[in-house]
């Protein structure tokens, strides 16, 4: 099977690329990579669920602080525009000074939208590798029944359809509440996020369930020497005993999904606690240290990719082996030439739509090349007859595409290490 795999990436690559430079090539000439570093990059849609109190601003304002300035243990870094900027920046100046209250959130009427570019150097130039759009919708609207009229649950539920990521904040504080047995905490999973998850089980994209304030989910009846590993685990169990909750992560025949359960703080562990109430507080002396910031961001690109990799049925793997057996004498410009024509027929319709139907309709030159590249990738050293002809390719993209490669690495890397430390958060593929 993994044979079989690797040889529908191969071939997929080659195919892809075969249609990517077909319509470059026909539109400039081919001394000048202008296109390529002008035309603007794919955009990934991201949209963010949560009741109130949640923590979804937040989240985003750390995320953002977070990642918005080039480090060395990272190999790209986030841009956005002024307003937003600062708009973020004073969530977080507010979340952080120790002396104020915490941020209110979205309220009804104030959805908002971050548009995130993604940055990396190759050699002292900026390249803009790919954007990611985040939607804060206000929780409230998930809660309460709206008025006559009203299209904001429409607009939410196609927003929701077009999403290439679904961010459903999961809070852990009602979690832990619903943990010890609290009446709040069993409201909270089993009547106030209900709608919250309905609408993401309507959906065909990866979903990640993030559950925030994962600093405070600790003394619920935990093993004394439990590891985050083992104490997200019990979490999970206790989370699967919400049909929906595990509806969700089993698809029940919906096809290939992947479903994730990130733990993240926002915060870190050394800045807030609960007082004598039971009210989550900010300490005194509180340090500011976020746990798994950066995991829904990097995972959104590889799950959505992975989706489109793993739509196919074992026909569609049998007749692509087949073809490649039988263009491994071609040349290169031969071969070419056969699998761009086989993008016109049945077969390679089908596997046109699987990549449409994951990433938007209609799916660009853009989306495909960054595709192109994604899967290309793990496969380089085992390519074999597709080898030589990425490497002919790569020649007029190569600093756009080391950029991108820097990034999906690391994009790839941050979830491989999420995955080995916290097996507990995946919870389908």
């Amino acid at each position: 099977m993994e044979a079989i795999f690797g040889v529908l990436v191969v071939v997929l690559v080659i195919a892809l690329m075969a249609r990517v430079l077909t319509r470059r090539e026909a539109r400039r000439p081919p001394e000048t990579t202008e296109h390529a570093l002008t035309t603007p990059p794919p955009t990934f849609r991201v949209v963010t669920l949560g009741v109130s109190g949640s923590g979804k601003t937040v989240f985003l304002a750390s995320m953002f602080h977070r990642m918005s300035v080039q480090r060395a243990d990272v190999r790209y870094f986030l841009e956005t525009d002024a307003a937003q900027r600062v708009a973020l920046n004073s969530v977080f100046n507010k979340a952080r000074k120790t002396d104020e209250p915490w941020p209110r959130g979205t309220r009804t009427g104030e959805t908002r939208e971050f548009t995130f570019a993604c940055m990396s150097f190759q050699e002292g130039v900026k390249y803009e590798v790919l954007r990611l759009n985040y939607l804060d919708y206000a929780g409230e609207l998930l809660e309460q029944e709206q008025e006559a009229g009203s299209t904001a649950l429409a607009d939410l539920e196609q927003r929701i359809n077009q999403a290439h990521a679904l961010v459903g904040m999961i809070d852990g504080y009602r979690v832990l509440q619903y943990l010890k047995g609290a009446p709040e905490g069993q409201e909270y999973i089993e009547v106030r996020i209900q709608p919250m998850l309905g609408m993401m089980a309507a959906a065909t994209c990866p979903i990640h369930l993030v559950l925030s304030k994962w600093d405070l989910v600790r003394d619920f009846g935990e093993p004394e020497d439990a590891d985050d590993n083992a104490r997200l685990a019990l979490v999970r169990d206790a989370l699967f005993k919400s049909a929906l909750i595990k509806a969700l992560a089993g698809g029940h025949g919906r096809g290939p999904r992947v479903v994730r359960l990130i733990p993240v703080s926002a915060v870190g562990r050394k800045f807030a606690t609960l007082d004598a109430s039971g009210i989550v507080v900010k300490r005194p002396d509180g340090e500011w240290d976020p746990t798994n910031i950066e995991a829904p961001l990097s995972a959104v690109l590889p799950d959505a990719f992975s989706q489109v990799r793993a739509a196919h049925d074992q026909a569609l793997q049998t007749e692509l082996e087949d073809r490649r057996r039988s263009h491994m004498r071609l040349s290169f410009g031969g071969l070419m030439a056969a699998l761009a024509k086989f993008l016109s027929i049945p077969t390679g319709i089908a596997l046109r739509a699987t990549l449409e139907t994951t990433l938007g309709r209609p799916y660009g030159e853009e989306m495909a090349s960054m595709f192109l590249d994604w899967v290309s990738r793990p496969f380089d050293d085992r390519a074999g007859v597709a080898k030589g002809a990425i490497e002919e390719a790569e020649g007029q993209f190569t600093a756009l595409r080391r950029a991108r490669e820097d990034v999906f690495d690391h994009f790839a890397a941050t979830i491989w290490r999420l995955e080995a430390i916290l097996p507990a958060s995946v919870l389908s593929r």
